[in-house]
């Protein structure tokens, strides 16, 4: 009995996908020249050569609903990631400068941020944990109100020098 009213008010699913993510190619954000040069006033420049990313995704999800008033759902996933965007920060070369017309004089003492692919895999683990609950003791006035609260745990592992 337990588990056919398990599965009556609470399908399992697992879920296997794959994915694949690109950078925007191209967008240039120049520093403010009147301030100094910081962690929020440098150069930004999407990497046009940056490959795309592909991950595997595996996914399971218990949920149980509550006849007519809610639901409680627990999932766990892993994604492995290659190609995974990490940033980094760099000293601009006047080269580098160059071939965005900037003058090496002006802009040369900005730091620049960017993308780069990290090597290896990168592997995201999580949980998330949601409760919903319709208010159906409130008055006919406040009918459809509802309280909803979630909380999600995720941890990467990958290279420790990469920021993601």
């Amino acid at each position: 009995m337990r588990a056919s009213r398990l599965h009556q008010h609470g399908p399992t699913q697992r879920v296997r996908t794959r994915q694949a993510g690109i950078a925007n190619a191209g967008e240039l954000t120049l520093p403010d020249l009147e301030a100094i040069p910081s962690v929020t006033n440098r150069i930004v420049v999407n990497n046009a050569g940056i490959e795309a990313w592909t991950a595997k995704t595996a996914k399971v999800m218990l949920e149980y609903y509550f006849p007519k008033v809610g639901q409680i759902s627990v999932s766990a996933f892993r994604r492995d990631l290659e190609n995974f965007f990490g940033g980094i920060l760099l000293q601009p070369t006047p080269e580098f400068l160059n071939l965005f017309g900037l003058d090496p004089s002006v802009y040369g003492h900005f730091d620049v941020s960017t993308q780069h692919n990290i090597a290896g895999k990168v592997v995201m683990e999580g949980v998330d944990c949601n409760y919903r609950q319709a208010l159906t003791f409130l008055p006919s006035y406040a009918r459809g109100i509802q309280v909803f609260a979630n909380a999600s745990l995720l941890r990467a592992k990958g290279d420790a020098t990469a920021t993601y």
